[in-house]
This record gives structure tokens, C-alpha cells and sequence, in this order.
């Protein structure tokens, strides 16, 4: 595919372009989630790894299935990997061709995309980080050759035999030539974890990567978690009554239902897609409108791996920490000699503390996280595990009061020493009960 703009990522789809299984045919996909929801939504014990890992050891394939939902096509006479496709509706089981090599497979884009431009003929932008531009674009067709013998290892998915030619994607395209090998690492990340259960509850949707332009094709979802935190602050500093500062900005319910929905996110990033993000904070977390019924009416949604890395990875990862948001890092990834090591990265217990500032705005409304200038918050920021105490000192400090409910929620994943932190399972479990504490509360009130 080769957009005319640097490409960026299209919008979400309920299943992924390609999903690959390393042992039996999956069985059918509602089947599936409901069994994978069980064991893990509702359960409160950590959920062991349902998928082998990116990359794998030693591909296998796919043994022939009973369930009469899906079908298998004759496989190549080379090394193959198993991958479940979509056609016409049904799941379809084939083996696709791989490199020898012990390398993951890219999930390609699998349509040409046009960047969207204004009246003056500039590229329209979503926005813009570090190392890329994220573009406004719309599907201009299907290629219908495959890359998956390349020599990128790129893997790519038949052409649908229906798609909207309206089709609004966003297109993330590196601003330099140090930019695309990060992007990579991005799309090999994403491919991976686009291949895991429950994927599409927990990150952006991916449509593939764009091997022409180094770009990401992604999902368009507008809203992130920083907008709304921003917007009802700003609501609060203009209506609500003094009596109401003792609440988070999104009123304790939702605040507690963010919590419990991006710390299960959390937990499934960790425990069952084996990644760690590495930039966790509200701008790296999009909302999509619910469609259950709950305190939080959101479901949020990863955003920008370009500091990930795949725990059962052993190729190495550029140090990206040096482009980290300060405040929302933890402490430990602050500091000169891991800035300066070529192949630092972050780890499961980082994303935890960097979960926990994000919680702790999500209750004051501050997004720079400390007051003071930019010396004085980055001095705080390496100073991270005083948090609690340097937020208290702030204007909105009294929406955390001591013993309350996010302190509660949130001290556990501020200590020091990684090992101190709480794992995102138990986390996870910690706020259910939490939460459940708090309704037998408003319900002695009202009753």
C-alpha cells in the first residue's frame, strides 16, 4: 500500500485484520469471548497466558479442526504459521509463508489509504507526538497481493470482498529517518497483540503497517482520556460547589469505574499480551463509547506503543524513554545512566506507577500532574513515589483526602522500588473490592 501522505492507523473493526495461533483452531469467535470473558472480566484470580508469545520458537501447525465453523486451506510447501482470517463472516484457518529467521510477523496494511486535506491542500492531522504525525485519511482500495514472503516478514490479509469507500482511518507516519525503526517496533508490537483474545476491548484497533512510508494504519477514536479529564475540570472550576472538592473532577463512581476498566486493560496488557506500553498517561488512552451499562461510560483503549517492548522478546529495543512524558513516568526511568542506556526500556512495574499518576490526575484535574514551573515538576517527577504528598500541597489537593477512596486505590502502585508495587492483577482485584465497598455505602445512605 502506498498512501500519498505518511499513512496512519484506520479505523477499528470488531475483529483484527489477522490473528495468529500457535496450537488448535480457535473455536468460533462469540464462543470464544464469552469463555475468555469469563475467565478473565469477571474472575478476580490472574489469568494464565492464553497465547504463545511473539516471537515463536518453533511454529507449529494447525492441527485439522472438528468445529464445523471453520475450514482449512491446503497449506504451503514452506515454513507456515498458522493465522485465523475472516471470509465473507467465518473464521477460516490458513498457513502463510514465513522467514526462517526467529522474527515476528507484521500484520500489512491491507488497502491503499488517501491522506484527507483541507481547503488549502494541507494534510489534515489528528495530531502529533515525538516521533510521528498522525493523519486524517480515507481508504482508497484493497491491494490484493501479499507480502508475507517479504523480506520484512510482513504479513497481509485477503482482500474483503466488501468495504466502504468512506472508510475514515488515522495514518501514523514517522517525522524522521530515527522515527521509522521506532514505528516498526510499534507495528511489531501491535501485529503481536492484535493477535491476542480480547484485544479489541483494550487497544486502538490496527489495521496493518504501510512498509513503503514506515506508517501505522489505526482506528480513529477522537476521544481521549486527557480531553475528558480536562473538560470536566474545567466544569468543576465553574460550577461545582466547594462542598463537591472533596470528589474526584468525574465524581467518585466514575472515577472508580475508570479505574477498575484501565487497570483490567492493564492486566490483560501484562498478564495475557505479555507487553509492557512504556508511556502509559491520558493522552495514550483513547474512549469509546460504552455499550454496557456502567459507572464509567467509556471503554478505553491503548494508544501509541512506540516505547513498548514484548516481555518474551529476546530482540533487543531502542531506548526510547528520553521522549517519556516526566511527570507520569516513574522514578526509576528518570535517571541519567538508564536515560543513557542504549537498550533501557521500561518494565510492567513502571507502567503501574505510570497507571497510578494517570488515576490520581483523573481525580485532581491537574494534567501536569505537580504545580510549581517545568524544574520544579520534573524534580518532583524523580521524586515520584512522594506523589500523594506532593499533590496534596497542590490547588486540588483535597480531592485526595487521606484514607479516602484514591488514596486507597492508587498507594499501593506509587512505592519506590518496583518490587513494591502492586502487580495490575491484583490491582485489578483490589479496586473491584473497592468499588463493591463504596456501593454498600451509597446504598446505607439511600436506604
Amino acid at each position: 500500500m502506498t498512501p500519498s501522505e505518511p499513512s496512519t492507523p484506520p479505523a477499528s473493526q470488531h475483529r483484527a485484520p489477522v490473528q495468529r495461533r500457535l496450537s488448535s483452531p480457535p473455536r468460533s469467535p462469540a464462543l470464544l469471548s464469552r469463555l475468555m470473558k469469563l475467565d478473565y472480566l469477571q474472575q478476580p484470580s490472574p489469568l494464565k497466558i492464553i497465547t504463545q508469545l511473539t516471537p515463536p520458537t518453533s511454529p507449529e501447525p494447525a492441527k485439522p479442526s472438528t468445529n464445523s465453523d471453520q475450514s482449512i486451506v491446503p497449506e504451503h510447501h514452506s515454513n507456515s504459521l498458522v493465522c485465523s482470517l475472516q471470509k465473507q463472516g467465518r473464521p477460516v484457518l490458513c498457513k502463510d509463508s514465513v522467514r526462517e529467521e526467529n522474527i515476528p510477523l507484521i500484520i500489512a496494511c491491507p488497502f491503499e489509504v488517501e491522506v484527507a486535506r483541507d481547503s488549502a491542500n494541507r494534510p489534515q492531522l489528528f495530531g502529533q507526538g515525538a516521533w510521528s504525525k498522525v493523519y486524517r485519511a480515507t481508504v482508497r482500495q484493497w491491494n490484493t497481493v501479499s507480502s508475507a514472503s517479504s523480506p520484512d516478514s510482513i504479513l497481509t490479509p485477503p482482500p474483503s470482498p466488501q468495504i466502504s469507500a468512506s472508510l475514515l482511518v488515522a495514518v501514523k507516519s514517522p517525522l524522521s529517518n530515527a522515527s521509522q525503526t521506532v514505528l516498526r517496533n510499534e507495528a511489531i508490537t501491535l501485529s503481536h497483540l492484535t493477535r491476542t483474545g480480547l484485544h479489541e476491548n483494550f487497544i486502538i484497533p490496527f489495521y496493518g503497517y504501510v512498509t513503503s512510508s514506515s506508517s501505522l494504519v489505526l482506528a480513529p477514536v477522537q476521544l481521549s482520556l486527557s480531553d475528558h479529564i480536562d473538560s470536566h475540570a474545567r466544569l468543576a472550576r465553574a460550577q461545582l460547589p466547594q462542598r463537591d472538592y472533596a470528589n474526584p473532577v468525574l465524581g467518585l463512581g466514575s472515577w472508580l469505574g475508570l479505574a477498575d476498566k484501565i487497570i483490567t486493560a492493564l492486566a490483560w496488557l501484562h498478564d495475557v499480551g505479555g507487553v509492557v506500553h512504556g508511556d502509559i498517561k491520558p493522552g495514550n488512552i483513547l474512549l469509546s463509547p460504552s455499550r454496557s451499562s456502567h459507572d464509567f461510560a467509556y471503554d478505553p483503549l491503548f494508544i501509541d506503543f512506540s516505547s513498548s517492548h514484548i516481555l518474551s522478546s529476546t530482540s533487543p529495543v531502542s531506548n526510547t524513554l528520553s521522549a517519556l512524558t516526566t511527570e507520569y513516568a516513574a522514578p526509576e526511568l528518570l535517571s541519567p545512566s538508564v536515560l543513557r542506556d542504549p537498550l533501557a526500556t521500561a518494565e510492567t512495574a513502571s507502567d503501574v506507577f505510570s497507571m497510578a499518576v494517570t488515576l490520581i490526575v483523573a481525580a485532581t484535574g491537574e494534567l501536569t500532574v505537580y504545580g510549581g514551573n517545568v524544574l520544579q515538576r520534573q524534580y518532583m517527577a524523580t521524586q515520584g513515589w512522594h506523589v500523594l504528598d506532593f499533590v496534596r500541597n497542590g490547588d486540588s489537593g483535597m480531592r485526595i483526602p487521606n484514607g479516602g477512596f484514591v488514596e486507597k486505590v492508587v498507594q499501593g502502585a506509587v512505592g519506590k522500588v518496583g518490587d513494591a508495587r502492586i502487580p495490575a492483577s491484583r490491582w485489578r482485584d483490589l479496586v473491584r473490592a473497592i468499588r463493591r465497598e463504596e456501593e454498600q455505602r451509597r446504598e446505607t445512605q439511600d436506604g
